[in-house]
């Protein structure tokens, strides 16, 4: 995905657009064709990018929301359910000889470093590839959960314990934890 920076300049930019999956077939979404591969992480919708890019003294800044819907496994029980992914896109785009910036929200604060991203261009395309991917990649759950209540399986025989009990009924208990059994 690329913006030409001549027309950032005049007017700014709002980018309303769905990406579909096989956009991500090219290399610059490598992590994310990834995980799709492995089954870690399915798109079951488009990502739909709204942004604004604008000129603020001397850098570009591209703000606003990525939204999609994907598969994945709950951490606990391994079932496959389906996930909203809705973030906040805020990024920095500066000449590649220019210096370090610092970025201001709409209230007037200054944005930390650890709440944006920086990146450099050269020339008279900014290429935001690569901001999406990590957008998408960090807003991913880090432990993702089919529903908070989940009781995961069971860990003698394997079972589904959000499905049934499990048959075990505690008999194949660890040796070690044996003398805590009442």
């Amino acid at each position: 995905m690329q913006i030409n920076f001549e027309t950032i300049l005049s007017t700014g930019i709002r980018l309303d657009k769905w990406l579909p999956f096989k956009t991500f077939q090219i290399k610059t979404f490598q992590s994310l064709l990834e995980m799709n591969q492995k089954k870690e992480c399915q798109f079951l919708s488009p990502v739909h990018l709204q942004l604004r890019f604008r000129w603020v003294s001397d850098y570009v800044e591209a703000a606003g929301t990525l939204e999609t819907a994907v598969r994945l496994a709950c951490s606990r029980c391994l079932s496959d359910y389906d996930h909203a992914l809705s973030t906040a896109f805020f990024a920095i785009y500066h000449r590649a000889s220019d210096e370090p910036v610092k970025a201001f929200t709409d209230e007037g604060g200054e944005v930390s470093e650890d709440e944006t991203d920086v990146y450099s261009f050269k020339g008279d395309v900014i290429d935001f590839t690569e901001a999406i991917q990590e957008q998408l990649v960090m807003s991913l759950p880090i432990k993702p959960l089919c529903q908070e209540s989940c009781k995961g399986l069971c860990n003698g025989c394997g079972a589904d314990l959000n499905q049934s009990a499990c048959q075990c009924q505690g008999k194949n208990v660890d040796p070690r934890l044996a003398i805590l059994k009442i």
